[in-house]
């Protein structure tokens, strides 16, 4: 027993510990080097999550598998963008890219009233309100128009309500649109209420560059034009406002012409307390016809159309004399007549002197107004009151009266203001079958000389009428109210 407590005490205890953590190091495998895996998004910068916890890091993300399973399962979240599962192993690409899904939002775009239509800054209509859109951009500014309502924009982003609502106000109050009538036998002018839209844009696709011609006051409302031959003045008809000395308030129609060049000289023709109405160039371009209240009744009368010289009386007789038209060899005039004790309006024609002075006596040709000579003399355009239906109609006749030809038809619009294009193949005029919202608005169309293939070309929401076409076919005046005011406006054909 003492022997053996000898011998370990003669063990020295370092070589004893130095010889056991020695044989233990070189016994044990060297660790295995990290295998790094990089995670990386597009875009960038996505905060990197894992069992729903935030790692408090973003990409690009380095994960390491030296002390980790094979596989590593995460999530990359960036506001704005779909949340994507991620998932790497190290036995797989050393680098993965994720793409993350951008998240569009979808507003939907609500008006009161409803049923507005929605454009975009381009011009495209995407439908009708309620409508869902989808926000791709930062911010984008959308119209919406509903006839008899003021038109109103607005701007969505990203960040805008799910349920965006515009408020289009009340209507908009009606316009008086005056117009020369005939009552108890002789020309008054009367008011009828028509609606006008405050937005002047055209956004039809069958024209184009459409403007405004003239800027009257809104104390002063233009009536129907005539264009002269060379195309270069329109002479039209501008009723007015006038304070009677009593107090009484009245309208009168003078006549006014303008340069429709790049002047835009503006002229004033005929004044006085008269109704001047529904002016027409002669052929040749010396004189301007017209009807006016001036005789006591009202009648035809003729002035030359540079200002110089007075006044001609052309129609003397019994009849209310209205729409005056020459013939293109200048030969002969029309015009619309209303005989006492009858409200249905009659064709009269009349042979012309040379110096557009009349010679013989009148002849009454057929029920109708508002009558066109073709460029070729050959065919009048008019109009006729389908009596079943109480609607106007357009129609063509010879100028003697015969072969009456019904162009237009249909129950529920009126067609009106026909004019000849200078080549006699088109016809443009005003009609309110077009309906926007339920309610009937006259635009400006255009047809065949046959009265096929009708096409709108006007389609804002405000009373457009009495086109003039030019001589080159191009280019069409016309009275519009849009912008709350009445003026004539210019528009190019797009065909």
């Amino acid at each position: 027993m003492k022997l053996y407590l000898k011998m370990i005490k003669a063990i020295p205890f370092a070589a004893v510990a130095g010889a056991a953590l020695t044989g233990c190091v070189t016994n044990q495998p060297p660790p295995p080097p990290p295998v790094p895996v990089v995670i990386k998004s597009d875009p960038d910068h996505a905060d990197v999550y894992r069992k729903g916890s935030s790692l408090g890091q973003k990409t690009p993300h380095t994960v390491s598998f030296r002390f980790l399973a094979d596989t590593w399962d995460g999530e990359l979240r960036k506001e704005g963008y779909v949340p994507q599962s991620v998932t790497v192993s190290k036995n797989g690409p050393r680098e993965v890219l994720v793409t993350l899904e951008k998240i569009i939002p979808k507003i939907t775009l609500t008006s009161v009233p409803s049923k507005a239509d929605v454009f975009t800054p381009s011009g495209a209509m995407i439908g009708q309100t309620p409508v869902v859109i989808s926000v791709t951009n930062d911010a984008q500014t959308y119209q919406l128009s509903l006839y008899a309502y003021e038109s109103k924009s607005v701007t969505l982003t990203p960040s805008s309500s799910k349920t965006v609502e515009v408020d289009l106000g009340g209507k908009i109050p009606g316009f008086d649109l005056p117009e020369a009538v005939i009552v108890d036998n002789r020309m008054v002018v009367q008011t009828r209420t028509v609606f006008a839209d405050r937005d002047v844009i055209e956004r039809s696709p069958s024209v184009r560059a459409v403007r405004r011609l003239t800027d009257f006051p809104v104390t002063r409302v233009v009536g129907g034009g005539s264009l002269s031959p060379d195309g270069k003045r329109l002479m039209m008809n501008v009723f007015e406002r006038v304070t009677a000395p009593d107090g009484k308030l009245m309208r009168y129609s003078s006549l006014w012409s303008i340069d429709v060049g790049a002047g835009g000289s503006l002229l004033r023709n005929t004044d006085g307390d008269y109704i001047d109405d529904s002016p027409c160039y002669s052929p040749d371009g010396k004189y301007v016809y017209f009807a006016a209240n001036r005789s006591g009744k009202n009648s035809i009368f003729r002035m030359p159309s540079n200002g110089k010289g007075g006044l001609g009386l052309v129609t003397p007789g019994t009849t209310i004399d209205r729409f005056p038209s020459a013939a293109p060899n200048s030969e002969t005039l029309m015009w619309t007549a209303y005989t006492e004790g009858t409200t249905v309006p009659q064709l009269w024609s009349l042979a012309l002197l040379p110096n557009g002075l009349p010679t013989g006596l009148p002849l009454q040709i057929r029920e109708g107004q508002g009558p066109h000579w073709s460029p070729d003399g050959k065919t009048i355009l008019y109009c006729v009151m389908d009596r079943s239906i109480k609607k106007l109609k357009i129609w063509t006749m010879l100028p003697d009266g015969s072969q009456p030809t019904q162009l237009t038809t249909g129950s529920d619009a009126n067609d009106i203001d026909p004019a000849w294009s200078p080549d006699g193949t088109k016809i443009v005029f005003a009609s309110d079958r077009g309906v926007a919202n339920g309610v009937h608005n006259y635009d400006i169309w255009i047809m065949n000389a046959d009265g096929s293939n009708p096409k709108q070309l006007t389609t804002n929401g405000s009373h457009d009428d009495h086109p003039v076409i030019t001589p080159d076919g191009k280019t069409i005046f016309f009275r519009s109210n849009r912008g709350l005011k009445w003026d004539m406006w210019v528009m190019e054909l797009a065909e």
